[in-house]
C-alpha cells in the first residue's frame, strides 16, 4: 500500500468512469455498475493476506452534474469476508457496507486532494477511493464467528466454544492473586 500525502493507493491498479455524456451535456445523471474479480483486487488480497473477499464484487452508484462544473459521486458497494475469528481462530465472515459520496471536479492533478476526484481524460477513478474506504472501515481487531465467542483457554488452548476445562480454576495471574485472596473472603 503507498500513500501519498493523505490518499492512500493500492497498487496502480484504476477503474475509470467514462464521463464523456455529462461533460457534453447530453445527459444530467449517469449511472454505474462495476464488478471487481478477484485479478482487479489482487493489491487488496496482498493488504488482507488472511483474508479471503466474496467475488465478485460489485460497485453500483450514480454521477450527477450540479451545474457549478462539480459532479456529485455516490455508490456503494457490499463487501463480505471471511478470515479466522480474533477469539479462537475458527472461520468467521464478516460484511462491510460501504458507501462513497464525493466531488468530481475538472482540474489539475497538481491540486491533489483528498475531498475531490478529479476528472482526467474525460473519466473520473472511482476504485481508488473504494479500496481506500475499505482499508479504513476495515475491523482494525480481526471479526468474531459469534458475539459471544469464548475464545482459547489461554493455559491449554482448548477452543472454549466447544468443550470446557479447568484451568481457569487452577491458574491466578501472579499480580491478581492478592485480589482473589480478598474476593475468598
Amino acid at each position: 500500500m503507498l500513500y501519498f500525502g493523505a490518499v492512500c493507493v493500492l497498487g496502480d491498479f484504476q477503474m475509470n468512469l467514462d464521463l464523456t455524456k455529462l461533460l457534453a451535456g447530453s445527459t444530467n445523471s449517469l449511472d454505474f455498475e462495476f464488478r471487481l474479480t478477484q485479478e482487479d483486487c489482487e493489491q487488496l488480497a496482498q493488504d488482507f493476506p488472511q483474508t479471503k473477499f466474496d467475488y465478485p464484487i460489485v460497485l453500483s452508484g450514480n454521477v450527477s452534474t450540479c451545474g457549478d462544473g462539480t459532479y456529485d459521486v455516490n455508490y456503494s458497494s457490499v463487501v463480505g469476508f471471511s478470515e479466522p475469528c480474533a477469539r479462537c481462530a475458527g472461520p468467521a465472515h464478516a460484511v462491510l457496507n460501504i458507501h462513497i459520496e464525493n466531488k468530481a471536479i475538472r482540474g489539475n492533478k497538481s491540486e491533489e486532494s483528498e475531498d475531490y476526484l478529479f476528472v482526467k481524460n474525460k473519466e473520473i477513478d472511482v476504485v481508488s477511493p473504494f479500496f481506500e474506504q475499505i482499508v479504513l472501515e476495515y475491523p482494525q481487531y480481526g471479526i468474531l464467528c459469534k458475539e459471544d465467542c469464548k475464545g482459547l483457554c489461554p493455559v491449554c488452548g482448548i477452543d472454549l466454544n466447544k468443550k470446557s476445562c479447568n484451568c481457569r480454576a487452577k491458574t491466578v495471574d501472579p499480580r491478581l492473586a492478592k485480589l482473589s485472596e480478598l474476593l475468598k473472603q
